[in-house]
């Protein structure tokens, strides 16, 4: 009988791409897009964490036994569609807006948004999944 059961969201900005699972920096498996996933361990404390290429998610400590399943919630960047597509958007507009070349219009804009994301690749990097218990 499973003691840990995950659930995956959809998001669309991580959606070719499983999460590794982890307790106790051991991988216990992959999870995909939309899919749960039951994994049995011994009782115990754990320490469950989540990554995607060199970014993850923070530390959950669930103490498991065999009573009843704990079950986890995995999410994606909360505004990772916002972020990925606010340059797409703010480009058209700033070509729209001016009539000669300046590189101040371009820039700063792009480095504007450049900037969360930055944030999430480098510092908050452990915050880029959100994983918690449900």
């Amino acid at each position: 009988m499973p003691n840990l059961i995950i659930n995956r969201n959809t998001q669309l900005l991580d959606l070719g791409r499983n999460y590794r699972i982890y307790a106790n920096n051991n991988l216990i498996g992959k999870i995909s897009p939309g899919e749960t996933k039951e994994f049995s361990l011994p009782k115990g404390e754990y320490a469950v964490t989540a990554k995607i290429d060199w970014c993850g998610s923070q530390t959950l400590t669930l103490h498991l036994d065999n009573n009843e399943p704990k079950r986890v919630t995995l999410k994606g960047l909360k505004f990772g569609v916002i972020l990925a597509a606010l340059p797409v958007a703010i480009i058209p507009t700033i070509l729209s807006l001016t009539n000669n070349f300046n590189e101040r219009y371009y820039l700063t804009p792009l480095i504007i948004c450049a900037l969360p994301i930055a944030y999430y690749l480098s510092f908050g990097r452990k915050s880029y999944l959100r994983i918690k218990e449900s």
